[in-house]
């Protein structure tokens, strides 16, 4: 593998800035640089590789705003700015329709490969979800990897996001949105970085106060794709809060469409999370509980581990180089003992603090990173309680500054700061 570079002041690539401290002109100011490419995806996911699910698609989307409304209020204030905007540049007033159906798109993914795998059960869910009947050859897309770590002072997140390169023009729909803060029923919540694509809600992402967040497909059967928040207006909207603990019982509290599993850091604290429509687990990371490695398959919800469905975690057959979630996650494991000196015995104490460099080259080495990873990316976070690191370790571990690799750009990372 190439050796990895990243900048080292803040970068400009693919990104997009709304400083607006009002959601919905903050939403405007992404739709005016962003606006052609969000028609521009949106006509190729939905005239070309989803049109077999139009109906389904329109179905979740138009019952997804009225949720987002209660649930999700910041999140709505920008997605009526940004439809304005579509409103205003296009030929018709379906600017919020192509919003609510860019930001389902996870639903619709799911969706799609219900339908594949032949699931025998209603393909939208509701009424506590439901499951298939017991096949093991449903299968959930190739999805994420990630690794968090914590020495009770600092923590390290680092995500690797595999999608379909087609559906997302390439790589060309992947920005980073700097969004500002502001005050919401009198309440502040801080300005964040997130990533998606044209703008619409977020994949993963960092806010002012260290709190990062990243997602991962896993998968029970269960479905409630019509009576919750899209994935991507969920992570959006946890990264309003300005605290681990309160992003967590937002992800509890809030009605989800599907099974996902989410790592969240902040300051000294690491936790994952493992959840569906219908149930909710979560556990501190890094201990002898979760070791903070994870991929696809189920790990920390003992119903979802047993009911768990697909053949996206088992190893490859015929000779294929492995990309299962299982090789993924074996080899982020192997890459944070290394980082830590917990290898094998007599190998280390256990004791050496982990750079983001260290977490930059663990993402791009196969099969985590792969034909259809979409970008990687890390981000790191220091207690308020801590003193100034020294001038070393300042340059290894940066607070709330995010560094992206993006499909397409070769091994670089870019760094972003909030």
């Amino acid at each position: 593998m190439s050796s990895i570079s990243y900048t080292n002041t803040p970068d400009q690539h693919r990104l997009a800035v709304a400083p607006s401290n009002d959601p919905f002109e903050r939403g405007a100011q992404l739709g005016k640089q962003l606006h052609l490419l969000a028609r521009e995806l949106h006509m190729l996911l939905h005239d070309v590789w989803f049109g077999h699910l139009a109906k389904e698609w329109a179905h979740i989307a138009d019952s997804s705003l009225p949720l987002l409304q209660q649930h999700a209020p910041i999140s709505t204030g920008e997605l009526l700015g940004y439809a304005s905007v579509l409103d205003e540049t296009g030929t018709s007033d379906d600017g919020m329709r192509i919003l609510l159906l860019l930001g389902s798109e996870r639903e619709l993914g799911m969706l799609n490969a219900q339908q594949a795998a032949g699931f025998r059960s209603p393909p939208l869910g509701g009424g506590g979800g439901v499951s298939v009947d017991d096949d093991p050859s449903a299968s959930s897309p190739k999805d994420c990897s990630g690794i968090v770590w914590s020495n009770g002072q600092r923590s390290l997140l680092g995500h690797a996001t595999d999608l379909t390169p087609e559906f997302y023009l390439s790589g060309k729909a992947t920005r980073v949105c700097r969004l500002a803060g502001g005050v919401h029923e009198g309440v502040t919540y801080p300005s964040c970085l997130t990533i998606n694509f044209a703008g619409v809600g977020c994949i993963g992402g960092t806010n002012a106060c260290g709190l990062t967040i990243s997602r991962f497909t896993v998968d029970t059967g269960e479905r409630s794709l019509d009576a919750g928040v899209p994935i991507y207006w969920l992570v959006r909207e946890a990264l309003t809060r300005p605290t681990l603990q309160g992003a967590v019982n937002y992800l509890r509290e809030c009605p989800r469409t599907l099974p996902y599993a989410f790592h969240l850091a902040q300051g000294g604290c690491v936790v994952g999370v493992e959840c569906s429509p219908s149930r909710f687990t979560v556990v501190d990371g890094g201990g002898d509980e979760y070791s903070g490695v994870r991929a696809n398959h189920c790990q920390l919800d003992l119903e979802m581990i047993r009911t768990e469905i697909g053949a996206h975690h088992l190893a490859a057959l015929g000779g294929q180089d492995d990309k299962s979630s299982a090789a993924r996650q074996a080899s982020l494991a192997d890459a944070l003992a290394k980082m830590t000196g917990e290898g094998k015995e007599g190998e280390g104490e256990g004791d050496k603090v982990p750079s983001i460099a260290g977490f930059q080259n663990a993402l791009l080495t196969s099969p985590v990173t792969n034909e259809t990873t979409m970008f990687c990316f890390v981000a790191s976070s220091r207690g308020v309680e801590e003193e100034e690191a020294e001038e070393e370790e300042e340059a290894l571990l940066q607070p709330h500054r995010l560094h992206v690799q993006f499909f397409g750009d070769g091994p670089e990372f870019h760094a972003y700061d909030v």
